[in-house]
């Protein structure tokens, strides 16, 4: 027998709880009817197939009655029996109020004669009924909780089961709770938007890019104002690595090292749009410095980050060096970009313990990324470079704080990797590089791209 529209707005057992039902038919019979309505199905899909499984023939009853009624009595039939939670009975209730021509035309009924009410300044009880969203919110508020939800799980509800079915059927399939379809599909329009600046971007053709041979101290200013949207910067430690100059370069006392760094970060800040944000990495010993010139440069910390590199120096009477800090800040706490999914992965619910409540949309990043450093033997280290960031870094920070076609600036851009990332991306990308050999290393790089 096929089933009729309305039924759909429950769900359908699965397959264990249904082959249950057909041996209990199978051995008691059928003991509640077969509602049908218009010739098909309206409450009982369940005990139509479980007879079919059984081999019973089942016993049916027409219902007598509108449309509105149908839906009514297989409402009344089945949110109490079954058991559902708050965001099974939005989705239902949703999908009911899709369906119910006639509520839809008593709503607007009520939104017309409150209108018409203000109009003639009429003072009665009927005239505290608001009239446009609030209106609209009163309704939902009382018919979520006289179904056993609430106003704003309704509202989600209502939003997928207009523009997003397949997210609804799957809150009823218990795949999906209501937050979790929420964030999918908010994942979705993202992930759409998304598509349509990387086609723009592609359509422009191929991303520009540019590497500087200068100093930053010197180049950054020269960089438009509120312009970049990422900037990424992994400058030299102040450890002793010869860059080109010799490691006297790279051993300035502390003081002067911290006064260095403030200069380029004001600069790299002065370059940022109004909804842009630096990453910084740094070592443990000017970890506390940079943290604090990036707040003072007026910043915002989102996070502080640490790389595990896997392996690193071993110390013979300290603990080993396998880590380094990332400082993730905005511009502005409340407007910045962050693409979720490139920063996405299973989750430990998902992959270890086959948890039905996980997010089949795995989860974010940790605050800890476990990403091994290259060591000169990995295909993807460039000879001649004493330090490189890996592509699996910058590609997340890349992808997650900006979007096709924005700009993303590093200042220490050796042998370019934020710079193949961001082309990879679809990002425009600068980079600056006081050493020669570096700027000439990143540019047969990025050329290759």
């Amino acid at each position: 027998m096929e089933f009729h529209p309305i039924a759909s707005i429950f769900p359908l057992m699965d397959d264990e709880s249904l082959d249950s039902l057909a041996a209990d038919i199978r051995q008691n019979g059928l003991r509640e009817p077969i509602w049908l309505f218009e010739g098909k199905v309206l409450d009982g899909r369940n005990r139509s197939t479980a007879c079919l499984l059984a081999g019973v023939k089942p016993e049916t009853r027409e219902f007598a009655g509108t449309r509105a009624q149908a839906l009514a009595f297989v409402w009344s039939e089945n949110v109490e029996r079954r058991h559902m939670d708050s965001g099974k009975i939005a989705v239902s209730l949703a999908k009911r109020i899709a369906l119910d021509a006639d509520f839809a035309a008593e709503e607007a009924a009520l939104k017309q004669e409150a209108k018409e009410r203000q109009k003639a300044g009429k003072k009665n009880l009927q005239e505290t009924i608001p009239e446009g969203s609030a209106h609209d919110r009163q309704i939902s508020t009382v018919l979520a909780k006289a179904s056993g939800t609430n106003r704003k799980y309704l509202e989600e509800a209502k939003e997928l089961v207009a523009k997003h079915p397949e997210l609804a059927e799957k809150v009823l399939a218990d795949e999906l709770t209501i937050p979790q379809a929420r964030k999918q599909r908010k994942d979705a329009e993202k992930q759409k938007t998304l598509k349509a600046k990387a086609a723009k971007a592609k359509a422009a053709g191929k991303p520009t890019w540019e590497i500087r041979h200068a100093d930053c101290i010197a180049e950054l200013p020269k960089i438009k104002t509120a312009s970049v949207r990422l900037v990424f910067a992994d400058p030299p430690y102040n450890i002793g690595i010869d860059y080109g100059d010799g490691e006297e370069a790279d051993s300035l006392p502390a003081g002067d090292y911290v006064n260095w760094c403030w200069n380029w970060i004001r600069f790299c800040v002065s370059t940022l749009a109004d909804n842009g944000s630096m990453w910084v990495m740094i070592n443990d010993e000017y970890a506390d410095e940079i943290g604090l010139l990036l707040t003072k440069a007026g910043l915002h910390r989102r996070a502080w980050i640490k790389w595990y590199e896997t392996f690193g120096v071993n110390c013979s009477n300290n603990f080993n060096r396998c880590s380094r800090h990332i400082f993730y800040c905005v511009v502005d706490p409340k407007r910045f970009i962050f693409n979720a999914d490139a920063v996405n992965t299973p989750s430990a619910r998902q992959e270890k313990y086959n948890d039905k409540r996980a997010n089949p949309g795995g989860k974010i990043w940790d605050d800890v990324w476990t990403v091994p450093r290259l060591t000169g033997t990995c295909d993807e280290r460039i000879p001649g470079v004493p330090t490189q960031v890996p592509l699996e870094i910058m590609r997340a920070i890349v992808g997650c704080a900006s979007d096709p076609g924005d700009v993303v600036l590093d200042p220490f851009c050796g042998s370019g990797s934020t710079g193949a990332a961001a082309i990879e991306l679809g990002r425009q990308f600068i980079g600056i590089e006081q050493e020669e050999r570096f700027c000439e290393i990143g540019k047969l790089r990025l050329a290759g791209i």
